[in-house]
């Protein structure tokens, strides 16, 4: 995308998101002058505080005042954060979905194949095994690429060759536990876990409830998913649900289950899980990980280095920066 391309896009993103925002709920209604002081107070926010547009209007700093911004990990500080706690080169393998599989294989708990690796005879196996399995591109984020595969009726040596090209990951479909199905039973909902490893042990920095959204087979928050922030001594879920859109939602918009006071089944054994884990890796301190729950307890998904703040501060609308200057002091530079 060309630079002239890239602003073109951004300002079409902010328009969008100020008629959303701001505008709708004004009663002056829609003018010129006043895109133009958002637009200008969105640059500002921008040099002060490092935001991006997203930030903005995810943090709601349209309503905010300089300190009360201040107080919120936006882009340019969360890049400081992630840099400072953790080792460049380590945290790669968080970003490769087969390295991770590699590395937390006894955590995973279920079956899960590398196309890039493995021979027809191998996928033929797993094939007969899982009919229907998720399929993940091994670099991929936020949920992009991601897809269920049926087998049934496929030529599997074409499928086979196909999958190669991809360089995709497969992974068995986790039957998730029925009280995280009753939030959204088309995708796997998760608890996004946050933690930060320390020179005295792991600190569970956020947990959020990740859920799917108008049929969607991911949770992902970027591809439309809705979040929530949870207790993290209780695993009870204290704010309501809230899209990138900054819609709110008491009740999930698909299935109408209740999310405030929503309990997280098997809370105490993820957080020893999420103890477990956060040691794999020592030198990649800042994490954010992704779990499932089944019937039978919780099973990791994945980790990421880079962990979005948005996830940790829009729900609530609590800027967590003093939060992470607090525990960063436990780290020796």
């Amino acid at each position: 995308m060309g630079r002239i391309e890239f602003i073109c896009d951004l300002l079409e993103r902010f328009n969008i998101l100020v008629e959303h925002n701001i505008i709708k709920n004004s009663r002056g209604g829609a003018t010129t002058l006043t895109k133009a002081f958002y637009l200008f107070d969105v640059v500002l926010a921008f040099i002060v505080h490092g935001s991006t547009l997203t930030d903005y209007f995810e943090y709601e700093f349209y309503k905010k005042r300089h300190y009360e911004r201040s107080k919120f990990i936006t882009f340019r500080r969360a890049n400081r954060i992630f840099e400072f706690l953790s080792d460049s080169i380590e945290s790669k393998k968080l970003r490769d979905k087969y390295e991770i599989s590699l590395a937390y294989d006894e955590f995973m708990k279920r079956d899960w194949l590398y196309m890039g690796v493995c021979d027809f005879h191998e996928f033929e196996s797993f094939c007969q095994v899982h009919s229907k399995f998720m399929v993940k591109p091994r670099f991929g984020s936020c949920g992009k690429g991601v897809y269920i595969q049926n087998v049934q009726g496929e030529n599997l040596r074409e499928l086979f060759s196909r999958l190669k090209e991809e360089d995709a990951v497969l992974d068995e479909l986790i039957d998730q536990h029925p009280k995280m199905a009753s939030l959204h039973p088309h995708s796997v909902n998760t608890v996004r876990v946050t933690t930060v490893l320390t020179d005295l042990g792991v600190e569970i920095m956020n947990v959020a409830l990740r859920m799917g959204n108008d049929g969607s087979v991911i949770d992902n928050h970027a591809a439309g998913g809705l979040v929530a922030n949870v207790d993290i001594d209780t695993g009870v879920v204290y704010t309501t649900g809230i899209d990138r859109l900054s819609n709110r939602y008491a009740f999930h918009p698909v299935t109408g289950e209740k999310i405030v006071g929503f309990e997280i089944p098997y809370w105490e054994e993820i957080v020893h899980l999420i103890n477990e884990i956060a040691m794999v890796l020592p030198k990649v301190r800042y994490v954010g990980w992704d779990v499932a729950i089944t019937s039978n307890g919780p099973v990791l998904i994945e980790g990421n280095d880079r962990g979005m703040m948005d996830v940790q501060q829009q729900a609530d609308q609590v800027g967590k920066l003093q939060l992470y200057k607090n525990v960063m002091k436990k780290v020796a530079a």
